[in-house]
């Protein structure tokens, strides 16, 4: 179970991007990606960062398009904005008059749960071997 745990592990820190990657990756997503055995055949795979699951499931309309993954019935149910939000703070300040938005929100770039899968294809070949 630890191999499967590793090569989740290991797929997902590929799926996302590094430092300089793209023009908005910082690295943090790949960085605080965390596998751990809780049992002997229990593996928990997530990132504490704050972002995540903006990044697994998408914001907005493409969001709504791309979040799903027919593979996972049972994600969570996630309500998506409908293409417009209310700016509050420009550069960390307050701002005093609050104006619309309108976004299309952005792509969901699954990692965690695509790693899940390559977790569950490695078992099965450890398992195919005996």
């Amino acid at each position: 179970m630890e191999v499967a745990g590793i090569k989740a592990y290991e797929y997902a820190v590929e799926r996302t991007p590094a430092r300089g990657e793209s023009r908005y990756s910082t690295g943090q997503l790949r960085e605080s990606i965390r596998m751990e055995m809780v049992a002997d055949n229990e593996v928990m795979l997530w990132s504490p960062a704050r972002y995540t699951h903006f990044v697994e499931f998408g914001t907005g309309p493409r969001g709504q398009l791309t979040g799903r993954m027919p593979q996972f019935p049972n994600d969570p149910v996630i309500t998506y904005h409908g293409g417009t939000v209310v700016v509050t703070r420009h550069r960390g300040q307050l701002l005093t008059t609050p104006y619309d938005r309108h976004t299309q929100g952005m792509e969901a770039q699954p990692f965690l749960r695509p790693a899940l899968l390559r977790g569950v294809e490695v078992i099965k070949e450890l398992l195919s071997r005996y």
